[in-house]
């Protein structure tokens, strides 16, 4: 019989981000989800990302990065490049070693620095917590 390994309620956590901290997520990662303590791990079940397109597109086709410690392991790609309103909606898929889960949060940040730009990004993740 295998070993229980502990778990917990499903969760979510949403973030809206103004376009002013889109512009400065290479700098200022936004905390989405906080530690979870001593021996856990934030387990991602599904991730989702909208940008609710306002009048000026971002200058850069920066993606948005979802992040242990810095480990990425969720990937909105180019939905900064996007100028309608757009839904993303990713899953962890396959494996993803991370040495540094234990007890890490989850960050938002991107992978280029996005210039102009005024529209706001939501981010919402479904998760769980595991106990190791």
């Amino acid at each position: 019989m295998p070993d229980a390994i502990g778990g917990g309620t499903v969760k979510v956590a949403k973030v809206t981000l103004t376009s002013a901290q889109v512009q400065a997520l290479v700098g200022t990662p936004v905390r989405l989800v906080d530690p979870p303590g001593a021996g856990m791990i934030i387990s991602i079940l599904s991730a989702t990302a909208y940008i609710d397109y306002n009048s000026v597109a971002y200058t850069t086709g920066a993606d948005i990065i979802l992040q242990y410690g810095t480990a990425d392991v969720v990937l909105f790609d180019g939905i900064l490049a996007l100028t309608a309103d757009t839904v993303m909606v990713a899953s962890q898929a396959g494996s993803v070693a991370v040495g540094s889960a234990v007890n890490a949060a989850v960050d938002i940040t991107a992978d280029g620095i996005p210039g102009a730009g005024n529209s706001p990004v939501t981010v919402s993740v479904v998760y769980t917590l595991i106990s190791l």
